[in-house]
C-alpha cells in the first residue's frame, strides 16, 4: 500500500501552504503553532508520499524482460536547475520514487551492472503532476545505452480530479488576441471564455458552470486570487508564464478557500544557459475588414512591446529571469445612440463619445537560488494601469457622459522555500512562503462637468402609454458620483463613492422642450455617508485552513484519492466548515482511465461584498430620496404669485395639504442648478434608511 499526506497551515502572509487575509494577531500565531505541531506529530507517524502544488513526482518500478524487479538498480535525475545529479536506488519491490520536482525537461537514467542502460532525454515533466514510468531493462554483457525519445502520455492513471495543462509550446505559439495567457483557457473542456460580459465578473469565464469568481488563482504555489471582487488579481506578461494548470473538478484537499476550478500558473525562471526574447505585436484597423456590410472597421489601435532576459548569477547555485512589457492602446467603442432620444441630448453628448485609451506597464524579476536541498525563490511582480473613457459591456445603453477614468497598481513580492527533507528515496517535502500584495484602485468620472447627477431617463412617447417605464426604453446619462478609492493589501482600506441618482419620467418631446428638470416626474437619491467618516472603508478578514490527503493504492489499476479540509474565515466564523474529499481512479489498461469525485467545497468570503456593510467595516451609507413633481408647466418662486396668487410657502402647504401631510412635507426651493425652481417633497417620512 502506498500513502500520501499533505498538511498544511494557511494564511496569507505565513509559514506552511499559506494564504492570509490579514497579517495575524497573537491568537493567530497561537492557533499557527498548535497546528504546526500537530503538523510535526502527524508527519512523526511513518513515511508519506508527499505531494506539493507546484512541484511534481516521477516514479514507477524497475524490472528485467521477464517481468522481475531489478532490485538496487541505480536512478540518476538530472534538471535545468539542479546542482547535482539526484541519485537514489530501487527497492526490495523494484520501485522508485522521486519528488519535489520543478516543472521543466529532465534527463532520466536507470542502470544496473548486468543490464543495459536506458535513458530518456529532455523528459517533460509539468506542474503539480505524478509521472509514472516504468521501465525495463535488458539484459547484456557489455557496456549499452538505450535511449528513449518522446514524453509519456499526459494523463494520469492514479489521479481522479480532471483538467488540463498549457503547455510552454502553447503559450508561445498559439495568437492571442491581446496577449493575455489566461484566455488560453478556453482551450480546457468545461471553461468558457464569454466575451459578452464585464471581464472580471462571474459570468466571464466560468467553468464548469461555476461562478467565475469563485476560481482559486495560483501563481508559483502563492495566492494571486482578487479577495475584492474575486477572480484573477495581478496580471503577467505573457512571456514571463512558463506553463499553467487548470483543474476543473475533483482536486484534492491541498486546494481549498474556493469553490470552482484552480488556476495553477508557474513562472518563468532563469537556467544555467543566457536567454532572451524581444517582442513587438501591432493591431492597427486599417489591416482589418468589416464583418457587417455598409459599415467600417472598428478603430482599434495597440502598441505591445516587451522583453525579457534569463541565465545564471552563479552556475548551478543561482539563476535570475526579468521581463518588462509597455502596452498603449486606443479603442473607439462600438457605441450607438438609442434612436428615441432627443436630438440636443444626442448632441450635447458626442461631445463626450471619446476614444477609450489604455496604458500598461508590467514588470517582472525572480531570483531562483539552489542551497543544499532546499529551493529558495525571491520574486516581485509590479504592474501600473491607466484607462479613460472606460465603458462597462454591462452599461452599453449609458450615454458617454457616465464613462469613467480608473488608474490601478498591482504589487506582488513573495518569497518561497521548497525543501526536501529526509531520504531521497521517501522525502518530507515541506513548502513555506511569505507573500506581501499591495493593489490600490481608484475609479471617478470622466466628465464631471456632464450633470452632478447620474440620470436614467425612462423614455415615454406620451403620457398616455399606461405603463410604469418609458415604452421607447430607458438611457443614463451624466456623471453623479465622487471618486471611488480602494487599497487591498493585507486588508481592505479606502473611501467609498457618494452618488447623486436621478430616474426621470418623462415625455421625449418635453425632455427637448423643458430639459431634465422640468420636463417630468423624477425621484432624486442620494447615497453616501452624513460624513465623511462614515464613508470609509476598513475590511478585515482572517483565514486559516488545514488539510490531509492520502492516495491508496488497494489494486495494481485501482488507485483511492482520499482527503479532508477545513476552512475558516473569522467573519463568518463558522467551526464546522469541513470538506471531505473522495475520488477514485481505475486504470484497465494503460491507456485507458476511467475516474471518478464526490467532495464538498466552500468558498471564499469575497470582501468586496461587505463594501458598504458598516458591521463589516464596510461605508456606512444613508440613502435620501427626493420626489419632484413638475409636471408640464414649472412653477418657480418668480411666477407662482402670478400663477396661484399664493406666495411661495403658502403653495408649498397648499400641495403637503392636499396629499394629507404636514407642512414642510414639499418645499419649493432650487434643485441642482440656480436657474432652475421647482416645488418638490425633501424626503417621505421614512426616505432616511440604511
Amino acid at each position: 500500500m502506498q500513502r500520501s499526506a499533505d498538511l498544511g497551515y494557511i494564511v496569507r502572509h505565513s509559514w506552511i501552504e499559506a494564504r492570509h487575509e490579514n497579517a495575524p494577531d497573537c491568537s493567530h500565531v497561537a492557533r499557527g503553532l498548535i497546528l504546526l505541531s500537530l503538523l510535526c506529530a502527524v508527519l512523526a507517524v511513518g513515511p508519506f508520499r508527499l505531494a506539493a502544488q507546484t512541484t511534481s513526482i516521477i516514479q514507477g518500478t524497475v524490472t528485467d524482460e521477464q517481468h522481475l524487479a531489478v532490485v538496487g538498480a541505480a536512478i540518476i535525475l538530472r534538471g535545468p536547475m539542479s546542482t547535482t545529479e539526484i541519485q537514489i536506488t530501487t527497492d526490495a519491490a523494484g520501485s522508485y520514487r522521486i519528488a519535489g520536482l520543478l516543472a521543466g525537461t529532465y534527463d532520466l537514467r536507470v542502470a544496473k551492472p548486468g543490464f543495459a542502460d536506458k535513458v530518456y532525454h529532455k523528459l517533460t515533466v509539468t506542474v503539480n503532476r505524478l509521472l509514472i514510468i516504468d521501465v525495463v531493462l535488458a539484459i547484456s554483457t557489455v557496456k549499452e545505452e538505450v535511449t528513449v525519445s518522446g514524453d509519456p502520455p499526459l494523463f494520469e492513471t492514479t489521479i481522479s480530479s480532471s483538467g488540463t495543462t498549457i503547455l510552454p509550446r502553447q503559450i508561445e505559439q498559439m495568437p492571442i488576441n491581446g496577449r493575455n495567457y489566461l484566455d488560453l483557457m478556453q482551450l480546457v473542456p468545461g471553461v468558457a471564455v464569454n466575451r459578452q460580459v464585464d471581464v472580471g465578473s462571474d459570468a466571464a469565464v466560468p467553468i464548469l458552470g461555476e461562478r467565475g469568481g469563485n476560481t482559486i488563482f495560483m501563481i508559483d504555489g502563492m495566492p494571486n486570487k482578487n479577495a475584492v471582487d474575486g477572480g484573477s488579481a495581478a496580471p503577467f506578461d505573457q512571456d514571463s508564464i512558463l506553463e499553467f494548470q487548470i483543474l476543473t473538478a475533483g482536486y484534492t484537499a491541498e486546494f481549498g478557500h474556493g469553490s470552482g476550478g484552480v488556476v495553477n500558473v508557474v513562472s518563468k525562471s532563469g537556467t544555467n544557459q543566457w536567454h532572451g526574447l524581444l517582442t513587438g505585436f501591432h493591431r492597427n484597423n486599417a489591416f482589418d475588414s468589416s464583418d457587417v456590410a455598409g459599415k467600417g472597421t472598428p478603430f482599434p489601435l495597440r502598441w505591445d512591446t516587451s522583453a525579457n532576459a534569463g541565465g545564471p548569477v552563479i552556475k548551478d547555485r543561482a539563476f535570475i529571469f526579468g521581463s518588462l512589457e509597455r502596452i498603449r492602446e486606443i479603442r473607439r467603442l462600438n457605441f450607438n445612440f438609442p434612436a428615441n432620444i432627443p436630438d440636443f441630448l444626442q448632441v450635447r453628448e458626442e461631445t463626450f463619445d471619446q476614444h477609450n485609451q489604455t496604458f500598461e506597464t508590467r514588470s517582472f524579476l525572480k531570483l531562483d537560488e539552489q542551497l543544499g536541498r532546499h529551493h529558495v525563490t525571491q520574486q516581485i511582480n509590479l504592474i501600473n494601469a491607466h484607462a479613460t473613457d472606460f465603458l462597462p459591456l454591462s452599461q452599453a445603453t449609458s450615454l458617454p457622459s457616465t464613462r469613467t477614468n480608473s488608474d490601478s497598481r498591482f504589487l506582488m513580492s513573495g518569497f518561497h522555500d521548497t525543501a526536501t527533507l529526509g531520504s531521497l528515496a521517501n522525502p518530507l517535502l515541506m513548502n513555506a512562503y511569505f507573500q506581501y500584495r499591495g493593489e490600490p484602485f481608484s475609479q471617478r468620472a470622466t466628465h464631471p462637468d456632464a450633470s452632478p447627477a447620474t440620470t436614467l431617463f425612462n423614455l415615454f412617447s406620451s403620457l398616455t402609454t399606461g405603463g410604469l417605464t418609458g415604452d421607447l426604453g430607458q438611457v443614463r446619462f451624466g456623471a453623479g458620483f465622487t471618486p471611488l478609492l480602494l487599497q487591498p493589501h493585507a486588508a481592505v482600506d479606502g473611501v467609498e463613492a457618494s452618488n447623486l441618482l436621478n430616474q426621470l419620467f418623462a415625455t421625449t418631446s418635453n425632455f427637448g422642450l423643458f430639459g431634465p428638470v422640468n420636463s417630468g416626474v423624477y425621484v432624486l437619491s442620494r447615497v453616501a455617508g452624513p460624513t465623511p467618516a462614515d464613508n470609509s472603508i476598513h475590511l478585515r478578514d482572517n483565514y486559516n485552513g488545514l488539510f490531509t490527503q492520502d492516495d491508496w493504492k488497494i489494486a495494481k489499476t485501482l488507485t483511492l484519492n482520499l482527503g479532508i479540509r477545513w476552512d475558516y474565515d473569522s467573519r463568518f466564523p463558522n467551526h464546522a466548515n469541513f470538506s471531505p474529499r473522495l475520488g477514485v481512479a481505475w486504470s484497465p489498461t494503460p491507456k485507458t482511465v476511467v475516474t471518478a469525485s464526490w467532495g464538498m467545497f466552500y468558498d471564499t468570503f469575497r470582501i468586496g461584498l461587505a463594501r458598504d456593510v458598516p458591521g463589516f467595516g464596510g461605508a456606512n451609507l444613508f440613502t435620501n430620496q427626493t420626489v419632484c413633481f413638475p409636471r408640464n408647466t414649472a412653477v418657480s418662486q418668480t411666477n407662482v404669485q402670478a400663477l396661484t396668487g399664493l406666495d411661495p410657502q403658502q403653495f408649498a402647504n397648499a400641495a403637503s395639504a392636499a396629499v394629507a401631510k404636514p407642512q414642510g412635507f414639499f418645499l419649493l426651493g432650487r434643485f441642482w442648478q440656480p436657474d432652475y425652481e421647482l416645488p418638490c417633497s425633501p424626503g417621505f417620512p421614512d426616505s432616511d434608511y440604511r
